[in-house]
């Protein structure tokens, strides 16, 4: 079965669970967020200005 991120919320919701795949797609797309108590953080302006 394909996975469809733009209309699965589950899939979505597994990638964002995923420390792993989270850290290699900010190194990828070059935009990382603030760690805080071991989890990724953003802010709205963050998210804006992306």
């Amino acid at each position: 079965m394909k996975r469809d991120l733009v209309h699965s919320d589950i899939e979505r919701q597994n990638i964002l669970n995923n420390k792993y795949a989270l850290e290699k797609i900010q190194e990828y797309i070059g935009f990382s967020g603030i760690l805080f108590e071991g989890e990724y953080k953003y802010t709205k302006k963050m998210v804006a200005d992306f």
